[in-house]
């Protein structure tokens, strides 16, 4: 069983913000998925935990 961690962005810009300074820090970020009318994402904090950070499509 693969479990994660979510949290809700509240917009687009924010999760392109997110992604930005994750990656300033060499943190490897899935692609940005379409999910009807939610869009999230996926990376793996420093101890391998997988999180998702999901917001609403607008």
């Amino acid at each position: 069983m693969a479990l994660h961690v979510a949290f809700t962005l509240p917009d687009e810009r924010a999760a392109l913000a997110l992604c930005e300074r994750l990656e300033q820090h060499n943190v490897q970020v899935g692609e940005m998925n379409d999910l009807g009318s939610m869009r999230n994402m996926v990376f793996l904090d420093n101890n391998r935990l997988m999180l998702e950070a999901i917001w609403p499509k607008l």
